[in-house]
């Protein structure tokens, strides 16, 4: 049976869930059964502990645990990505997840786990399983746990055969899947796609979610409104540049001063351009995370706190179009040049037409990101892949060819890989790609072929006929490197070794100028964007 929630009781908590059809298949009395499955889904209470809205816990933060069932994912043969999306759905709605445990394919496990996350947490997610073959057998495992006999769910049957019935499945694999617990409720929505629309079994304070992440990312979404606590975490992060080991002191200082108030982290991170550990701290309460935030800043060496931006793609237009708006910013000239230059050939040109040289230095690297936030200005919601070209040559950086394989994937590009020099991949470009009418260049007046150049400049005779577009070609040296380490951007590493202008190994050694000895007398270099004398930039090309 199947039945729409009318209750003016529960109009408020069950306006988020207009159009969802919760249901069960029981031998008791249906209207007893949608009372107890109306007070579970609504109230957050559970019959196996008892908990309920009266109880004086129940404004605590709530619990939950995961449990992945599958012994794909313990030998390793598929990787669980399906605990992570569940751990970030919950702390966004302020349910606190205590445990996550991975079993195999055996029913007693399924069974002893599911019973004990069922009296431990608020909340229990179990994906995978669920399936009609012989080692699908998380519903079993969930009704044995409960000690609830597993029949077939005709309203689970209907809608099993009505989805794959004309796909040539036997009625008794459709029926394999509809068999469940009886005190199984079915949470989903007809008016939604197939795939969004798939049931969700319920069973006490069960959730039972299909191992394919795509149906869980899909399915999820709708039991958010059933779930979390009264409050939402409040949290902070703090990056510091500095070793975690050395600002320990500090560290041990802030979580004692707010011990039972607020929870700490902190994670030492390798490579990271900017800062060497991170410092996470989550609370119930605004005001005490906000307060340990300004401790433990003022608590660290000056200096020693940075800025940064863990997603600056998605606040590139934000950040790039605020810095035009300020006068007064120091990058306000160069940058607004630049995105008018980059605005009025993707008006005259159009994205498809357009390609950008990308070969993986600081010059370019910084032009991409600027394209990147006038196409999430201009563009938005484009999917569009953006065309780029890449020059090979021969005896290339590692660190080089892993970076622009990242800034590939970070950035969403379309990359055309040509052998060089440039002159021959702008060749093959235009016989494969005939759409491209400009292509966008890093290219700078300190270059040696950036002096004569202008803004939108055909090339030579003798090359292949497009439009150049040089949008910073105006940008000093110092305003490159003031522009990614100012909006915190991912740079190629070897700039961080002294060298300040890339070319392959076979010509490129790090800029003497950057030279210095640590106290153990080894040789070694400043980062590229420390140095001082710019006319120097190109010293270590050979």
């Amino acid at each position: 049976m199947a039945y729409w929630f009318r209750m003016k009781a529960f109009e408020r908590i069950l306006k988020p869930l207009q159009g969802t059809i919760f249901s069960s298949n029981s031998l008791v009395s249906a209207s007893n059964r949608r009372n107890l499955a109306i007070g579970r889904l609504l109230m957050g209470s559970n019959e196996v502990n008892g908990s309920n809205s009266a109880d004086p816990s129940y404004s605590k933060t709530k619990t939950a645990g995961i449990i992945i069932i599958g012994d794909e994912v313990l030998k390793g043969q598929v990787m669980d990505v399906n605990s992570h999306y569940i751990s970030k759905e919950l702390y966004a709605l302020g349910v606190k997840l205590a445990r996550i445990s991975v079993i195999p394919d055996i029913q007693s496990d399924i069974s002893q786990e599911v019973r004990l996350f069922s009296e431990k947490f608020d909340y229990v997610f179990t994906t995978g399983g669920i399936g009609p073959t012989h080692d699908d057998i998380t519903y079993i495992g969930v009704g044995e746990a409960f000690g609830d006999p597993i029949e077939v769910n005709p309203e689970m049957a209907t809608l099993l055969q009505k989805w794959l019935g004309h796909k040539g499945y036997s009625n008794e694999v459709i029926l394999k899947m509809a068999e469940m617990p009886i005190s199984a409720t079915l949470m989903f929505n007809p008016d939604l796609p197939k795939l969004a629309s798939f049931p969700i079994i319920i069973v006490r304070n069960v959730y039972i979610f299909p191992g394919i992440p795509q149906y869980l990312k899909r399915m999820f979404p709708r039991i958010r409104p059933l779930i979390g606590g009264d409050k939402k975490f409040q949290w902070k992060v703090v990056y510091v540049d500095r070793d975690e080991i050395g600002i320990t002191p500090e560290i041990n200082a802030v979580v004692e001063h707010f011990k039972d108030r607020v929870t700490f982290g902190s994670y030492p991170v390798i490579d990271n351009l900017y800062y060497s550990t991170r410092i996470t701290m989550d609370s119930n309460s605004e005001a005490d995370v906000n307060a340990a935030e300004k401790f433990l800043i003022e608590s660290l060496p000056e200096g020693s706190v940075v800025q940064f931006d863990s997603q600056p793609l998605e606040t590139a237009a934000v950040k790039i179009y605020g810095i035009i708006e300020n006068q007064n910013h120091s990058l306000h000239i160069p940058v607004k040049i630049a995105v008018q230059k980059l605005e009025e050939a993707l008006e005259k040109y159009g994205l498809e037409s357009l390609c950008i040289c990308f070969n993986g230095g600081k010059d370019c690297t910084a032009l991409l990101h600027l394209l990147h936030a006038v196409v999430q200005k201009k563009l938005p919601g484009n999917e569009s892949k953006l065309s780029s070209l890449s020059i090979k040559y021969e005896n290339p950086f590692s660190e080089m060819e892993h970076f622009l394989t990242q800034t590939a994937e970070r950035y969403n590009l379309d990359v055309w890989v040509y052998d060089g020099p440039v002159r021959s991949g702008l060749e093959s470009t235009v016989t494969d790609h005939p759409e491209v009418k400009a292509v966008l260049m890093g290219t700078r007046r300190s270059d040696p072929s950036g002096q004569n150049l202008d803004y939108f400049q055909m090339t030579d005779e003798s090359w292949p006929q497009v439009i150049r577009v040089s949008p910073i070609l105006d940008w000093t040296y110092t305003q490159v490197w003031k522009f990614l380490r100012m909006l915190t951007l991912p740079y190629c590493s070897i700039y961080d070794h002294g060298y300040t202008s890339i070319g392959s190994q076979s010509n490129t050694v790090p800029n003497e100028s950057l030279k210095y000895e640590d106290p153990s007398g080894e040789v070694r270099y400043r980062p590229a964007y420390t140095l001082n004398d710019s006319s120097s930039e190109r010293n270590g090309r050979q």
